[in-house]
């Protein structure tokens, strides 16, 4: 058995990436959910394993992850 240690996780995967199914993102989102585990799923249309090869979905990515450091970010 596989045991993951996981903190504060989101998951962020283009809807056409064909080497990781945008299905193993959900069923992992929807894990995290299930234990109680404060998660966010982004989803990139159009935007495959290399979800930065187009400057939208770079633009898209990068906010996503300031998004998620503002939010847990301290307030000192």
């Amino acid at each position: 058995m596989l045991a993951i240690l996981v903190l504060q996780p989101w998951c962020l995967g283009g809807e056409d990436d064909y080497r990781t199914p945008i299905s193993e993102m959900e069923q992992l989102y929807t894990a995290l959910k299930i234990q109680q585990v404060e998660t966010a799923m982004v989803r990139i249309p159009g935007a495959s394993h290399g979800i930065a090869n187009k400057p939208s979905n770079l633009i898209a990515k990068i906010a996503s992850i300031l998004a998620w450091f503002d939010k847990y970010k301290s307030k000192d």
